[in-house]
């Protein structure tokens, strides 16, 4: 990477996210146990980003102390807005610490995996005012759309509405701070509104199609399916790791996990035990990762005398 700069929008109120995540700035929402900031930090890393600006303003001392001066030998700085200055004002003044350096722009609230070597290509070999992320979406209607002629400049933003399938704008963008001399700013405005969609005729805006993860945690139902996919990343991170060691053995408990309960009873015979919905298909899985499985049960039932162990061991055969 040749560029080492970005700007972080970190100043948003999450005013749709307070049924779920209070008094907090939205990027710091916890995404199990860690801000939803750190994971578009760690994505930076993993591009040897090295100079982050963070655009703060709603309860940015949150966010200051948490990430100081330092986030994993990246050095952060802070853009603090006194007012609500909208997207284009909050990225206008946090590009003033990169003078007329290029720099790579991301919303605090969404996780997209765009590749920024491809967005870099196109921004060296293309004489071009931006270089902007797309990402490809099915079946959608909170975003608006995205027109490319043939050469994959930017035509056109549509407004919100449902869509079979389409581009959207991805909020991973590339330029300098030459953007910003095509009009005399107010000191608060909308980089989508004021610059992108304004001056779209005007501006050469090279498009990259990027069909890898995205995520915008701006409602509660997407900041739940976050959290859902960051643990289902950890637990096939965990499985790769099984599969490489060997020698693990998987614990199993018998009733409500591997068949169903018998509520105020005990399954004691044969007929009375039923899988619970998939769980013999997860046992046949897991036997593919795991060395062993074995089923570990404390049943109430043998200290009632309702079954004996010889009954037990049959019903666990």
């Amino acid at each position: 990477m040749k560029i080492k700069n970005a700007v972080v929008l970190a100043g948003g109120k999450g005013t749709r996210l307070k049924s779920v995540v209070k008094d907090i700035p939205k990027p710091m929402a916890p995404i199990n146990d860690r801000p939803f900031l750190e994971l578009v930090l760690d994505f930076l890393y993993d591009y040897e980003i090295k100079n982050i600006v963070l655009s703060v303003g709603y309860a940015k001392e949150v966010i200051k102390e948490h990430f100081k001066d330092n986030y994993r030998g990246m050095k952060i700085r802070y853009a603090e807005e006194n007012e609500p200055l909208g997207t284009g004002g909050g990225i206008r003044l946090a590009s003033r610490f990169f003078k007329n350096e290029p720099f790579f722009v991301f919303n605090g609230d969404t996780l997209f995996f765009a590749d920024l070597w491809k967005m870099e290509e196109a921004y060296f070999s293309h004489e071009v005012d931006m270089v902007m992320a797309l990402k490809p979406m099915e079946k959608f209607e909170r975003y608006g759309t995205v027109d490319l002629d043939k050469g994959k400049n930017i035509q056109s933003f549509n407004e919100k509405k449902y869509c079979e399938k389409g581009l959207i704008n991805g909020g991973v963008y590339l330029f300098d701070n030459s953007l910003f001399l095509i009009d005399d700013y107010k000191t608060s405005f909308s980089f989508e509104k004021d610059v992108l969609e304004k001056y779209v005729g005007q501006l050469k805006i090279k498009g990259v199609i990027l069909d890898s993860y995205f995520i915008d945690i701006g409602i509660p139902e997407d900041y739940f399916k976050c959290i859902g996919d960051k643990k289902e990343q950890k637990i096939n991170q965990l499985i790769e790791k099984i599969k490489k060691e060997k020698g693990w053995t998987l614990f199993l408990d018998r009733d409500g996990v591997i068949n169903k309960r018998i509520p105020g009873n005990y399954v004691r015979f044969p007929d009375e035990f039923e899988f619970m919905k998939g769980s013999d298909d997860a046992i046949a899985k897991f036997s593919k990762v795991f060395d062993r499985i074995v089923v570990v049960t404390n049943q109430q039932g043998v200290g009632k005398k309702l079954m004996n162990v010889q009954m037990k061991s049959m019903i666990l055969c």
